[in-house]
């Protein structure tokens, strides 16, 4: 159990029925464990991205997240109680967040960390004026955002990413005007990121993570496919870097200029145009388990 001085004990567990194949019975299990240790469990499954008022927030110690990056992030935005924590059942297809801040995925873990865990505050950044507490991306996985198709999600898994992302491959990139802190470049693909991982376990940069402040650009000049392909193989490898292509530099305020560009953020699609993204001035608490956990005693 993962100590902590004062117990929470009511949570609003708020559950998106379009996230993952076995999501409910995950969430379901953790407000079964909640119970079993005396906490009071309020559960609620969302439609039409309905969201339970203010007042209902107000008075639980914290508002469970059961769905994925898109999900969490929607939530996030939306609600106006600082104070109230966020906790998180990972039940998306990449669960970058999860992987990000080590989230455990059983359902006695999971109770544990949310009853006692530390409550860590995330900046993120903003899009146009939207959240996003992992990634912005412009170009390539603009464009496999914008041709997944959310229906086959659920069923399919990160296997519905396979058709868009063979599509994106397949066209030459092209570039795109850009400027990251006022100076002017090109770039085919932009992120701009808060998070050391992309699309689940895969390692993107070690110059950031969610809980630094600092945000990282990564530009990539890539004009063919074969330079495309290298760069996924790198990422896919640990070692994006490395490609020749590719460069990676801290930012602070970042613009994507043009009308027609394809954008996500934390996974969810963007309306086509320019974008402008800046760090966030407020924070998001999110329950978390500690930066650097104390090491387990070896059983032999």
């Amino acid at each position: 159990m993962i100590e902590g001085a004062c117990p929470r004990q009511r949570f609003l567990i708020l559950h998106n029925p379009a996230a993952g194949r076995n999501g409910i019975g995950r969430a379901r299990d953790v407000a079964e464990e909640l119970t079993k240790r005396g906490a009071q469990v309020t559960f609620v499954e969302l439609a039409n991205g309905t969201m339970p008022d203010q007042a209902t927030v107000a008075v639980h110690d914290a508002v469970v997240i059961s769905g994925g990056d898109g999900t969490i992030r929607a939530i996030a935005e939306r609600l106006t109680r600082p104070d109230v924590p966020i906790g998180v059942i990972p039940n998306g297809t990449g669960n970058v967040l999860a992987e990000e801040l080590a989230l455990p995925t059983k359902a006695s873990e999971i109770a544990d960390l949310l009853m006692h865990g530390p409550a860590h505050p995330i900046k993120g950044a903003l899009v146009n004026g939207l959240l996003f507490l992992l990634m912005f991306g412009a170009g390539f996985d603009g464009d496999v955002t914008a041709e997944l198709s959310r229906a086959w999600v659920p069923i399919l898994g990160k296997l519905a990413y396979a058709g868009p992302i063979l599509r994106a491959l397949l066209r030459r990139p092209h570039l795109f005007d850009i400027t990251i802190d006022g100076q002017a470049s090109r770039t085919s693909w932009l992120l701009i990121s808060n998070a050391a991982h992309y699309g689940g376990r895969f390692r993107l940069t070690d110059r950031t993570s969610m809980r630094d402040e600092a945000l990282v650009a990564i530009i990539s000049r890539a004009t063919t496919r074969r330079q495309r392909l290298v760069e996924l193989l790198g990422l896919l490898a640990g070692r994006l870097s490395a490609a020749p292509t590719i460069e990676i530099r801290t930012v602070t305020r970042a613009e994507v200029l043009g009308p027609h560009n394809a954008g996500q953020c934390d996974g969810e699609p963007l309306p086509p145009g320019s974008y402008d993204v800046r760090r966030r001035e407020d924070e998001t608490l999110i329950i978390a388990p500690p930066a650097n956990p104390p090491c387990r005693p070896r059983r032999d």
